[in-house]
């Protein structure tokens, strides 16, 4: 039963953990604006994989 316990203990520790870290990894709206500013108005290519590779769609940008 102890080892029961144990291995529940350790999975949600392990899915809550996973869960922290995908949060940190998402970039905020100022980080997203400003990669897609970049691209839009300065033509910045790398500005612009940044911006796809980080998933910034989600977002709703007044241009």
């Amino acid at each position: 039963m102890l080892k029961l316990k144990k291995m529940i203990a350790v999975a949600l520790f392990g899915i809550g953990a996973g869960a922290s870290v995908t949060a940190m990894a998402i970039p905020s709206y100022e980080t997203c604006y400003g990669y897609r500013e970049a691209c839009v108005f300065n033509g910045d290519e790398e500005a612009c994989d940044l911006f796809n590779a980080s998933r910034c769609s989600r977002y709703v940008y007044p241009f």
